[in-house]
């Protein structure tokens, strides 16, 4: 699998990169969050599938996940983001942190 979580999520990301996503898959929304799988192709043409998870309101998305746009990557890309959006439903159902002894 790819890199599954980038060093700097939640630093923000250059607006003019995120209008080159094609996306292929929405998994769904939890916590105030969405989550998808697209395809992102750069200046010179090569692709990778990236899972995102972004604000329900569009104002931020971040890459979780980059994995290789092939078929192996998009099963990969869609179990990952299958797990990503079931983590944010806990959060959501719960609404904090389990207890610790």
């Amino acid at each position: 699998m790819g890199e599954l979580i980038r060093p700097d999520f939640g630093q923000g990301q250059d607006t003019e990169t995120a209008a080159k996503h094609e996306a292929l898959s929405f998994f769904g929304q939890a916590a105030g969050y969405a989550i998808a799988l697209v395809r992102d192709v750069d200046e010179r043409g090569n692709a990778v599938l990236q899972v995102v998870v972004g604000l329900v309101d569009g104002t931020d998305a971040q890459a979780v996940a980059t994995l290789p746009s092939t078929a192996a990557g998009e099963v990969d890309g869609t179990m990952i983001g299958t797990a990503v959006l079931k983590s944010f439903e806990l959060i959501e159902a719960h609404g904090k942190a389990p207890q610790t002894q």
